[in-house]
């Protein structure tokens, strides 16, 4: 999938998923559940050294807002959902409906 956002960034994005059950089973993710993941935020990291938080028509600068750990908290929402994230620089993110995941 491409998309623009609002400066005119492209974006791309594919793929699909498993889900692993509590009792070890793999299967494909639901079409619902693709939807979710790409409907989610995503975090991303600019050749120019900074990290962009995306979530709908969003665009958030979180490049400064890293601690000592390199751990960044940051509250998105689109005024229907709301998100949750932790992000590890350059490590990965998680992000949750709930509340801040800790690392």
């Amino acid at each position: 999938m491409e998309y623009y956002n609002e400066d005119g960034t492209l974006h791309q994005t594919g793929g699909g998923g498993v889900s692993i059950d509590a009792d070890g089973t793999q299967r494909a993710l639901t079409a619902e559940e693709l939807m979710e993941e790409i409907n989610s935020p995503d975090v991303e990291y600019k050749d120019d050294g900074s990290v962009w938080v995306y979530f709908h028509n969003q665009s958030i600068d979180i490049t400064d807002k890293f601690d000592d750990n390199n751990i960044c908290f940051v509250k998105v929402t689109d005024g229907k959902e709301t998100f949750y994230l932790t992000v590890k620089y350059k490590n990965g993110y998680t992000f949750s409906n709930d509340k801040y995941i800790e690392p």
